[in-house]
């Protein structure tokens, strides 16, 4: 059900107890906060002094939570298609028409596509947060299907207040984990159906 939990009281460092918990009584209070209504598979905390978590659910979409209040708000569950990048020179008909001279006519046009398979994220020093939708084509259910056909339906996302969320790059192969380099320059995003690592800039000549 999506459900967010959160402690009444920290860990006590050392304590066995805690990674034992059929042998003692856990030494933590638990209350539930909000829930999603769905399957959250990603969640980060926005830079400080943000209350914000920032939830990726495969199932309804992106929320930001206020871990003070328990207050969430929905941010989105689709974004643009994009152009296309050309990772390693795959290419696919958003529109799905069997019309050559319809989808010739309509090659460039960008469709909103919606979220399946939210996954990870990372914020960027300025507040802008950086995430993975592993598969626009298939959901958590059919996730193996995205593997068997192995085509870059993965993408990569961002959210900036006041700008709302824009597709950095589309055609990655179930784009799952995601980490920001040290200088702010580079998104590292884990290709899981290539057993692969992509380095996607997002500043300069070389950016997407």
């Amino acid at each position: 059900d999506g459900l967010l939990w959160r402690t009444k009281q920290a860990v006590r460092e050392g304590l066995e107890e805690a990674r034992h918990p059929e042998s003692a009584p856990l030494p933590l209070e638990w209350e539930p906060v909000t829930s999603t209504g769905g399957r959250p598979l990603g969640l980060v905390m926005a830079p400080a002094p943000s209350p914000y978590l920032w939830v990726l659910d495969c199932i309804t979409g992106l929320f930001r939570v206020n871990v003070e209040t328990g207050d969430k708000e929905w941010m989105g569950d689709s974004a643009s298609s994009g152009k296309r990048n050309g990772n390693d020179g795959d290419n696919y008909n958003y529109n799905n028409n069997n019309n050559d001279e319809e989808e010739e006519e309509e090659e460039e046009e960008e469709k909103m596509l919606p979220f399946k398979l939210l996954d990870d994220g990372d914020f960027l020093s300025n507040g802008t947060l950086i995430f993975t939708d592993a598969s626009w084509r298939f959901n958590r259910t059919r996730y193996l299907w995205d593997m068997l056909e192995n085509r870059p339906w993965g993408r990569l996302l961002s959210y900036t207040e006041g700008v709302g969320i824009q597709t950095l790059r589309n055609d990655l192969y179930f784009a799952n984990g995601v980490a920001i380099s040290g200088d702010q320059q580079v998104a590292y995003v884990a290709e899981t159906s290539r057993m692969r690592l992509m380095r996607v800039f997002l500043e300069g000549e070389k950016k997407g």
